[in-house]
């Protein structure tokens, strides 16, 4: 039997602008088209939360199908749409993208020192094949403690305002002192979770 791996099986769409969910599919062998959602997320409470970003991912995902035309539809190789949403939460804090430097610093000291969750919700779509899936992925990650200075280094060379909680592990993980469960959700997408869903569809196409 031949293993056929989902970068090789598949063509893909990112429905996302970051850039960094982006640098792990092409580290993971996958070719594929950025398409951007214009959709707009909502910020959940904490009790809803793990539905609110697998909603928003769906939300992203749907807003980029129904701009594709017929001829990017019709590929050689099942086409799938990846769509994503990250947010962070701390008992009952959840905390997005900051909209300021002052806001992210603020996160950064609510949660310094504290466990939390980084969440993930992801929608897949094999747009010629009906197959669906909506999930979500946790990581528990606690966070150094910064001074002013420390945080000011950080937003030089790491952007915070288009990160959840102003903080991307893949530009300064020497801020996290603990990490439980995947390092590529922490990034924005969890190929873990990811890999398994094709895999499974793979099989269950034959």
């Amino acid at each position: 039997m031949i293993l056929r791996e989902p970068n090789s099986f598949f063509s893909f769409i990112l429905a996302s602008k970051s850039p960094r969910r982006a640098d792990l599919l092409r580290e993971h062998g996958y070719h594929f088209k950025v398409r951007v959602s214009q959709a707009v997320e909502h910020m959940p409470c904490s009790r809803t939360v793990r539905e609110k970003v697998i909603e928003n991912a769906r939300m992203k995902g749907e807003d980029v199908i129904a701009e594709l035309s017929d001829q990017e539809l019709h590929t050689e190789k099942p086409l799938v749409l990846c769509a994503a949403d990250t947010l962070v939460v701390l008992g009952d804090q959840v905390y997005g993208k900051p909209t300021s430097y002052s806001e992210a610093k603020r996160m950064l000291n609510e949660l310094a020192e504290k466990p939390h969750l980084v969440m993930t919700g992801l929608f897949l779509k094999l747009l010629n094949g009906g197959l669906e899936y909506g999930g979500v992925a946790e990581t528990e990650v606690t966070l150094v403690k910064m001074s002013d200075s420390e945080m000011e280094a950080l937003f030089y060379k790491s952007n915070p305002l288009d990160k959840a909680a102003g903080y991307g592990f893949q530009d300064a993980p020497e801020i996290v002192s603990n990490l439980k469960g995947s390092k590529t959700n922490v990034i924005g997408l969890p190929m873990e979770l990811l890999h398994k869903v094709l895999r499974s569809w793979i099989t269950d196409m034959g």
